[in-house]
């Protein structure tokens, strides 16, 4: 399977990724949806900004799911993997309340690619995560 990730602009998250800063993307839900459970290792994760083309890629190496997390849970993923991950805003007491469902990707062989647009048809408009069957660059 080939994943799409829509990422945070405002941060330059594609940045961090390529630059080796950012080793794991993590994506944190109130309910199941993708890539919960629908990721494994060796699979291709293609990253873009909403709105823009698909400018980078980069290799599952391992993934962990969390469900069932409560404040003390979340405490200990972020306290464990904050700089891993990332965390702009580590105040998980803010941002965590409510979250049941967490997805841990860390990131391997990060790298641009030459941009291309990938249709969102049939995911919805605020969708942040595309599970696709097969490799996107391949139609471009």
């Amino acid at each position: 399977m080939y994943h799409v990730a829509i990422m945070n602009k405002k941060v330059g998250t594609i940045e961090r990724i390529l630059s080796g800063i950012k080793k794991v993307e993590s994506r944190w839900y109130v309910t199941r949806r993708a890539p919960y459970k629908k990721i494994k290792r060796g699979e291709k994760i293609y990253f873009k900004y909403s709105g823009k083309e698909v400018i980078a890629k980069a290799e599952v190496e391992k993934v962990i799911f969390t469900d069932d997390l409560n404040i003390n849970k979340i405490g200990e993923i972020v306290k464990k993997y904050s700089k891993e991950i990332d965390f702009i805003n580590p105040n998980y007491t803010e941002w965590g309340i409510g979250k049941k469902y967490v997805v841990l990707i860390w990131l391997k062989s990060a790298h641009k690619v030459i941009p291309f647009y990938v249709n969102k048809s049939g995911f919805g408009l605020g969708t942040g995560w595309m599970c696709l069957k097969e490799d996107p660059m391949k139609k471009v």
